[in-house]
C-alpha cells in the first residue's frame, strides 16, 4: 500500500461541493461514505443529462464522473464545461472508471480529465485527489491560509504550468531531480574556488528551470544569488547560496512523496 503524507486537517473545516455522476447505486454509496467526512454538500446524478442540468445552475468544486454513463461524450462535455462562460470552468473533473490500463488513463487525462479514480476507489487515492485539486480550485475564503503538504505546493505549482498534464509534470520532475542536485553542487564548487563567473552561469540555468516550474521560493533565492554574482559580491553570494541550497534540499527531500503521488494518476 502506498505511504503518502496526507494532510487530512486541510479538509476538516473546508466547505466544498461535490457532484457524483454515477448510475450504479453501490458505487455512489461507497463514494458518499468516504466523502461525507469532508463535505456536507454532495449531489448525485445518474445520467449525463442530469449532470449537465446541475452544472448549469450550481458551482461545484469537485466533479466525479463515471465515464461509462450513457450518451457521455468527452469532447462535447469538456467543450461546454471549460467554456469561459461556464459556471464550473475551473472545477476539478475526475474520471471514475473500471480497472483500465495506464495508456487509457493517460488518454482520459489528455481528453480533459484532471485525474482518474479506479473502481472500487481506495481511500488513499480519493484523499490524494482531494488534497491535490481542492485547495487550488476552490475560491472559498475559509480555505485561505491553509497549510499545504510539503510536497503538494511543488506539484500544484508545476501542474498549473503544464495545464494539468500529469505525464508532462512527471517528466519535468524526473529531470529536475537529476539536474537540481548537480547544479547546487557545481555552484558550491565554483564559489569555493572563487569562480564567480561559472557560479553565475550555473545559477542562471537553475533560475530558468525553477522559474518555468513556478517554484516561487526557489526562484526568489536563485534570483538573489545571481544578482550577487553579477555584482561580484562574493560574501553576500555565499549567504544567498546557503539559502538557495536549503530551499533546494527541501524540494529534493520530497522526491519520493512527489513520485508516489503522481503515480496515482498515471
Amino acid at each position: 500500500m502506498l505511504s503518502l503524507t496526507i494532510n487530512l486537517q486541510v479538509f476538516l473545516y473546508m466547505p466544498f461541493s461535490v457532484l457524483i455522476a454515477e448510475a450504479n447505486y453501490a458505487d455512489r454509496l461507497l463514494l458518499n461514505t468516504q466523502l461525507e467526512k469532508f463535505s456536507d454538500d454532495i449531489a448525485f446524478t445518474e445520467s449525463i443529462e442530469e449532470t449537465r442540468e446541475i452544472l448549469q445552475h450550481k458551482r461545484i468544486q469537485l466533479i466525479i464522473l463515471d465515464i461509462n454513463l450513457p450518451q457521455f461524450n468527452e469532447l462535447e462535455f469538456f467543450k461546454k464545461i471549460r467554456n469561459p462562460n461556464s459556471l464550473n470552468r475551473q472545477s476539478a473533473v475526475v474520471a471514475y472508471c473500471e480497472d483500465v490500463d495506464r495508456i487509457k488513463q493517460k488518454k482520459l487525462i489528455q481528453s480533459g480529465f484532471d485525474a482518474c479514480l479506479i473502481k472500487p476507489v481506495l481511500r488513499e487515492q480519493l484523499i490524494a485527489t482531494l488534497e491535490l485539486w481542492l485547495p487550488s480550485q476552490t475560491d472559498n475564503q475559509t480555505t485561505k491560509g491553509l497549510k499545504q503538504s510539503a510536497y503538494q505546493r511543488y506539484i500544484d505549482a508545476l501542474m498549473r504550468r503544464t495545464a494539468n498534464n500529469v505525464p508532462l509534470t512527471t517528466e519535468i520532475f524526473a529531470k529536475l531531480f537529476v539536474q537540481l542536485p548537480e547544479q547546487i553542487q557545481l555552484i558550491e564548487q565554483a564559489l569555493n574556488s572563487s569562480d564567480l563567473v561559472s557560479a553565475q552561469n550555473v545559477t542562471h540555468k537553475l533560475n530558468g528551470s525553477v522559474s518555468f516550474c513556478g517554484f516561487d521560493d526557489l526562484e526568489k533565492q536563485a534570483y538573489q544569488l545571481e544578482k550577487d554574482l553579477i555584482e561580484k559580491n562574493a560574501l553576500q553570494a555565499l549567504t544567498s547560496f546557503q539559502q538557495l541550497k536549503t530551499e533546494a534540499e527541501q524540494l529534493i527531500a520530497q522526491r519520493k512523496n512527489i513520485e508516489q503521488f503522481l503515480k496515482l494518476f498515471q
